[in-house]
């Protein structure tokens, strides 16, 4: 929401109309805003699906989880190994900050994440 600005009149007005409807939901059901959102995306990027996430962390770890379900179930079931940004910041779950390289985020949580490999850009 931080992102949005500070009461823009017209955020205002969409946030009072969904507030009178489905709030929120997972992602095993869809509502007409997501469905309106997810075709607008579709029609304006290559993408010919969309997935909707909460957060940063969870939009991170869900892509890293297809990376190893795509590499380990079309090439080998070794490859799960992850090549992650040192010193970057991927989110606050065990996994995303183990693959970030930062002490002051992983530390302190017992032994870390070993599959994948951090590189300094």
């Amino acid at each position: 929401m931080t992102a949005l600005g500070h009461c823009h009149p017209a955020l205002v007005e969409a946030l009072k109309t969904q507030g009178e409807t489905l709030w929120h939901t997972s992602n095993v059901f869809t509502n007409e805003p997501a469905l309106r959102l997810g075709r607008k995306i579709i029609d304006a990027t290559f993408a010919e699906r969309v997935l909707f996430m909460n957060s940063g962390t969870e939009a991170n770890e869900t892509a890293f989880k297809l990376a190893r379900y795509y590499a380990s179930t079309r090439h080998s079931p070794y490859k799960t190994k992850i090549i992650a940004f040192h010193n970057a910041f991927h989110g606050r779950s065990l996994f995303t900050v183990s693959v970030g390289g930062q002490p002051k985020y992983s530390d302190g949580f017992g032994p870390k994440t070993r599959r994948y490999h951090s590189c300094a850009v």
